[in-house]
């Protein structure tokens, strides 16, 4: 009996302390960290909006060997995810849902089968030539008995934001600088536009041949046709690897007409884009096209429909392959 009365009154102990210790928790786990990094704005603020770019410095790849990340076709800016699965960080997927370019960023999470969403907030303001990084979570309210665990939340989750952050900072203080843009990107609103395509797979290699030979196709039908042109030829590349090209070979066009077959009529709507004017050779553009999507992720933007290259040049005219013009657009939400 003597046993069970001292038992009694250690749980009596532990229950008066336990709602102490409730009673003192807060209703919501909430953490802020922050770090300078010797950066710019921009440098930093590609690694953290971007998803795919997270692994080489999140502490949380640093403590589970095991996660699995999938991203978003697009894994960078506004509407991106991440979902993660691993046997120390359970699974969560996380949603960019507020963004302002350089300056701030704001993530939806949701662990495991819970729906209900959590959210993280990132800041970077610039102080000199460094920048002073913010990472926050502030979780949803929990009922009173749960706040206990929300202190154990604090602990657990300022070491890992700590972590982080020091992370980050070596990761991008380890980069090259980031270089000026030789190439001028202008923000630019793009009219609705009609177009006469071919469209087709092939290796990099074989565009140049795929053009000349579409363009011809496409020229005559025009003729037979007695439709107008309405801009230069272009090019609509939807994808792009070392060793497959899919893309369209695309004249635009002033009025409606049916196409055949092979040629198809399509109109693209309109909408904003960046354009870089490049003048040189066609197989020397791809520097281009990097300094475009350097600029893309530096700044949380996303890439919606195809990219475009407008051949302004008639290289039959003009010989001296400097002066060919080429205006590289990509269209961005």
């Amino acid at each position: 009996m003597k046993f069970l009365k001292i038992l009694g009154a250690v749980a009596l102990f532990l229950a008066v302390v336990y709602v102490v210790v409730s009673a003192i928790a807060p209703s919501n786990l909430v953490v802020e960290k922050s770090v300078t990094v010797n950066a710019a704005p921009n440098a930093v603020f590609k690694q953290v909006s971007c998803f795919d770019r997270w692994p080489s410095w999140s502490p949380w790849n640093a403590m589970d060997s095991t996660i699995v990340n999938t991203y978003s076709e697009s894994p960078c800016g506004l509407g991106a995810w991440n979902s993660w699965s691993g046997e120390a960080t359970g699974e969560g997927k996380q949603v960019i849902t507020e963004l302002r370019q350089n300056e701030y960023l704001k993530t939806s999470l949701v662990f495991g089968g819970d729906t209900t969403p959590q959210v993280s907030e990132w800041s970077f303001v610039q102080e000199g030539e460094a920048t002073k990084v913010t990472w926050n979570f502030i979780g949803s309210e929990v009922s009173f008995f749960k706040r206990p665990m929300n202190l154990i939340g604090q602990f657990f989750l300022s070491s890992a934001y700590e972590s982080g952050l020091a992370s980050l900072k070596q990761t991008v203080e380890s980069m090259p600088p980031m270089a000026e843009s030789k190439f001028e990107i202008e923000e630019v609103e793009l009219p609705e536009t009609s177009y006469l395509l071919v469209s087709g797979e092939m290796s990099p290699q074989e565009i140049g041949g795929f053009f000349a030979e579409k363009y011809g196709m496409i020229m005559a039908y025009m003729e037979a046709n007695k439709v107008e042109m309405s801009g230069h030829p272009t090019g609509l590349y939807y994808n792009w690897t070392d060793t497959l090209a899919q893309l369209s070979a695309a004249i635009p066009v002033a009025t409606e007409v049916a196409g055949t077959d092979a040629i198809e009529y399509r109109v693209i709507e309109a909408g904003k884009a960046l354009k870089i004017d490049y003048y040189g050779a066609y197989d020397k553009s791809g520097e281009a096209h990097y300094a475009m999507d350097d600029h893309i992720a530096a700044n949380g933007l996303e890439v919606i429909g195809a990219v475009r290259e407008v051949y302004v040049t008639d290289p039959m005219v003009e010989p001296d392959t400097s002066k060919w013009l080429t205006q590289i657009i990509y269209p961005v939400k």
